[in-house]
C-alpha cells in the first residue's frame, strides 16, 4: 500500500508526538535539565548541547553533518548510535573545560578535504576535547581518510580526562593524549 499525502501528514505528526527530530531539524531541550533527544533515521546539522544531563540517542541511521558542541553549561552529556560526518568543519564534536560526555556506539568520520592537523592547539581533529573536559567513548568507530593527517581525538587536558574502550580507529591516524583499554 502506498501512502497518500494524508497517511504522509499522520505519520509527520505521529513522529512529532514521539518527540522524534525529522530530517533537516535542530535538536531541542526544551527542559532546564535531562533532555532526551531522540534523532529519526535522516540526516541531521548538527547543534549544541546547552543543558546538564542531555541524551541524545540516535534510532537506525542517524547521520550528523554539522558539527555538535557542547556548552560549559552542560554537564553529563550521553550521546548513542549518531554518525558524526563531514568534510567541512574543522571537527565534529568540540567538549569544553567543564563538559563530560559518554559517547557509545558513535560512528566519527571526515571526508577527504576535511581539514585536520597535528597541532593540538588548531583543534582540527575528529573530536576536541578542550582542557579539563572529559569523555569516554565505548564501542565507537573512527574512520575516513583526511588528506591531511592529524590526531583523532585531540585531548589538551590530561591523558586520565578521556578513555576509549573496545573502540575501532579506520583512519591510520593518531589519538592524542588519551586512555586507551582497547581498540582495534
Amino acid at each position: 500500500m502506498i501512502p497518500t499525502p494524508t497517511r504522509f501528514t499522520e505519520i509527520d505528526q505521529q513522529l512529532t508526538w514521539l518527540g522524534l527530530n525529522q530530517e533537516g531539524q535542530p535538536f531541542s531541550e526544551p527542559k532546564n535539565a535531562n533532555n532526551v533527544v531522540l534523532e529519526a533515521p535522516v540526516t541531521h546539522p548538527g547543534g549544541r548541547v546547552t543543558r546538564v544531563g542531555t541524551r541524545i540517542l540516535g534510532l537506525g541511521e542517524v547521520r550528523m553533518t554539522g558539527p555538535l558542541e557542547i556548552m560549559p553549561t552542560s554537564v553529563q552529556t550521553y550521546v548513542s548510535g549518531v554518525h558524526f560526518y563531514s568534510d567541512r568543519e574543522p571537527w565534529l564534536v568540540q567538549i569544553p573545560a567543564a563538559g563530560h560526555v559518554v559517547f557509545l556506539g558513535c560512528v566519527f568520520e571526515k571526508g577527504p578535504t576535511a581539514p585536520m592537523s597535528l597541532v593540538p592547539a588548531n583543534g582540527q581533529c575528529y573530536v576536541n576535547v578542550l582542557a579539563g573536559g572529559a569523555a569516554s567513548f565505548v564501542a565507537c568507530v573512527f574512520q575516513g581518510v583526511p588528506a591531511v593527517g592529524g590526531l583523532i581525538v585531540n585531548n589538551q587536558g590530561a591523558a586520565i580526562n578521556v578513555g576509549i574502550v573496545g573502540c575501532s580507529n579506520r583512519t591510520g591516524q593518531a589519538h592524542g593524549a588519551v586512555t586507551m583499554v582497547f581498540e582495534i
